[in-house]
């Protein structure tokens, strides 16, 4: 538990707003399900759901604080047991992909969607700059399908922004391919099935 304060208090801090209040509600997939069967009209479990205090956040707009209640991002909740069982599908760690939810969760309370492509574009660029900031060197891919192309192109921008060095891994289709990043100029790609 202190060590998700202390990730999402670095999170506050690189976003601006360091004395703002966040609810994060650690749960099962029992608990979530019913969460997101009475917000979201959807019987099945989830890995987060967000409820932003500021609805009405435009993506990327500073919020306007009138009064003290107003440091508040608003609540996450998380199913530590859908975390567990999307690790093993997943390119990182159970502590990477729970930061990256965190991530994740924090965007959409900042205003941040994915309902649409621009949408989603602009929400995973948010999402991939403030996890190669805050989290150690891995590169989360999400369930998004990635060509080895995108993948070389997400490499390549992360190690341009953190002065030509970084470690990533990926996955392409459910196969592991390690990608290992020496400096600006050099891609070495090591594929294994």
């Amino acid at each position: 538990i202190n060590k998700i304060k202390a990730y999402v208090q670095k999170l506050l801090n690189e976003i601006g707003y360091p004395d703002f209040d966040i609810g994060i509600f650690l749960t099962t997939n029992r608990t979530i399900k019913k969460y997101n069967e009475k917000y979201r009209k959807k019987n099945q479990a989830t890995d987060i759901l967000s409820f932003a205090y500021h609805d009405n956040l435009e993506a990327g707009k500073q919020i306007q604080i009138s009064r003290l209640e107003d440091k508040n991002l608003g609540d996450i909740i998380i199913s530590l047991e859908k975390v567990k069982s999307d690790t093993e599908k997943e390119s990182c760690s159970f502590e990477q992909h729970l930061q990256h939810l965190l991530i994740h969760g924090i965007c959409h309370l900042l205003g941040y969607e994915h309902s649409s492509e621009s949408d989603y574009k602009k929400m995973k660029e948010k999402e991939e700059l403030l996890f190669s900031k805050i989290t150690s060197r891995c590169i989360h891919n999400s369930n998004t399908k990635k060509t080895k192309l995108d993948i070389q192109r997400l490499l390549k921008k992360y190690v341009d922004e953190n002065n030509g060095v970084g470690v990533a891994a990926g996955y392409i289709n459910k196969k592991a391919i390690n990608y290992y990043v020496y400096g600006k100029k050099s891609i070495d790609n090591n594929l294994s099935i």
